[in-house]
């Protein structure tokens, strides 16, 4: 079990910690009051980890400048709509074919953004592209705001739980990042993985670039 870290008092971006709030499961959660005055509740490591900054006054400058501010709760939010959706059914909709991994293990969605959309986009701000997709920072942790952040598909193959870990030439790594870094592909590597390869067989690279990777 880690060693408790006292952050009363300590700061963390505009934030200051105030103190400690009642556990929700086993993660520990602090209160801490924003250089604008707001209050935010959250994850240690949503602001240790520099993923929570402000109460969301930080964001919401951000996107001023990015002229994001106009896209408001309407019209070019559709996606945003849409991962809000897919994130509570896969919370609480039995019949959804990801449950099992979600609200079948105690995942659940905080209760301002079950009620509210636009306390979400307030919370999670716009995705910064297309190929982003909500992912959660501790994947044993809830939906809720400083455990969420937008990921590509590749960030979020990296932060599953059960993704693949391949050692190849000394060094252990996700297979999707080591397919990346070679230029192969992810579906064929699995494949020949899964028969038994050896991870150079299954990277299908010439004994000559083995040797000089």
């Amino acid at each position: 079990m880690g060693r408790f870290v006292d952050l009363s008092g300590k700061r963390f971006g505009r934030l200051v910690v105030l103190h400690r709030v009642a556990n929700k499961g086993k993660i520990t959660r602090w209160r801490s009051v924003c250089d604008c005055g707001g209050e935010k509740t959250c994850q240690a490591s949503a602001l240790t980890t520099g993923a929570t900054q402000s109460c969301g006054c930080l964001g919401k400058e951000n996107a001023r400048r990015l002229g994001l501010a106009k896209r408001k709760y309407q019209g070019s939010v559709d996606k945003e709509r849409h991962a809000r959706g897919n994130m509570i059914k896969r919370c609480y909709d039995q019949s959804s074919r990801n449950y099992h991994n979600y609200g079948g293990r105690g995942i659940t969605v905080c209760d301002s953004w079950l009620a509210s959309f636009r306390a979400f986009y307030e919370d999670v701000g716009p995705a910064p592209g297309r190929e982003y997709t909500l992912d959660r920072i501790c994947t044993d942790g809830n939906y809720e705001p400083g455990n969420v952040k937008w990921s590509t598909q590749d960030e979020q193959r990296h932060n599953m739980r059960r993704n693949r870990l391949v050692t190849f030439r000394g060094i252990t790594q996700a297979l999707n990042l080591w397919c990346r870094e070679l230029g192969v592909s992810y579906k064929q590597a699995i494949h020949r993985l899964n028969c038994g390869c050896t991870p150079e067989i299954a990277f299908g690279l010439p004994e000559i670039e083995l040797k000089d990777i």
